[in-house]
């Protein structure tokens, strides 16, 4: 009896991790900074300007990327989160 209760606990654990949320995977497992930062660079690229990285914070599994285009007096902040889809959260032109 014992054995039918351990195969039916394992059969109902590895059915229940099958069909866990994707949305609570670690953001650094799938993308890493680097990565995050220059797809917001990819993202605001201007010809003949630079994009800048002022800083980088992880939160609520996302990248908070904080950039400027001097030249063009431009600033701001995005997200990235782990599906490499980037939100504007905030934008400033002067």
């Amino acid at each position: 009896m014992f054995q039918i209760r351990l195969v039916f606990i394992l059969l109902m654990s590895s059915f229940l991790l099958g069909c866990t949320d994707n949305t609570l995977t670690n953001i650094q497992s799938v993308i890493l900074e680097d990565e995050a930062k220059q797809m917001v660079l990819d993202n605001h690229y201007v010809h003949n300007e630079e994009t800048e990285i002022l800083s980088v914070v992880l939160k609520n599994n996302k990248y908070y990327i904080e950039w400027q285009i001097e030249g063009d007096c431009q600033r701001g902040i995005d997200s990235v989160n782990s599906d490499g889809e980037i939100e504007m959260m905030e934008a400033e032109i002067c």
